[in-house]
């Protein structure tokens, strides 16, 4: 069974990630999508092994090329791509979101037995029926107080999951 945010790759995708050169490509354009000028300028390759590369990254899905009708076309990188070089990110996104609708209905929770309680709006004013009903008056707010605290646990969670040790980098040169 694949898991959540992972990438599968085939014997092309791994052959076309062996190279340095296209390592070091895909390293360029994570910080920002290039034409074969700028990438041959950064890398300090040839334009002809530079096109020879970036061919086998297209058609791997590893790199896109925007052609946008004009002189230049601006190689990017795919989604499979950014999933390899942060494999971490997809996963963070998934635990943060899920964190925060926590919080967020613990506190909707909380305010809905606060404004029952109070009798903030007209409809309640009149007479309170959930008045002493232990539902209202102990488990909701318990369990809203639970819900935020266990938000907050994977939010944390969350968040170091996303900073992994520097050593641990996908694409970096054994030492």
């Amino acid at each position: 069974m694949q898991e959540e945010g992972s990438v599968t790759l085939d014997t092309e995708s791994m052959k076309a990630l062996s190279s340095e050169a296209r390592g070091r490509i895909l390293k360029a354009l994570d910080e920002k999508r290039m034409t074969l000028s700028d990438l041959s300028r950064e890398l300090n390759l040839s334009k002809p092994t530079l096109k020879e590369h970036l061919a086998k990254l297209e058609s791997t899905q590893l790199v896109s090329k925007a052609d946008e009708g004009r002189k230049w076309k601006y190689y990017s990188l795919s989604r499979k791509g950014r999933q390899i070089l942060h494999p971490g990110l997809t996963r963070f996104k998934i635990l943060f979101s899920f964190s925060l609708s926590m919080i967020v209905l613990s506190v909707v929770m909380m305010l809905y037995v606060w404004i029952i309680r109070t009798g903030t709006f007209v409809h309640f004013a009149s007479e309170c029926y959930s008045c002493g009903n232990p539902l209202y008056d102990t488990f909701i707010p318990m369990f809203a107080t639970l819900l935020a605290i266990f938000g907050l646990i994977v939010m944390i969670y969350a968040y170091r999951e996303l900073k992994m040790p520097e050593g641990h980098k996908v694409l970096s040169p054994p030492e």
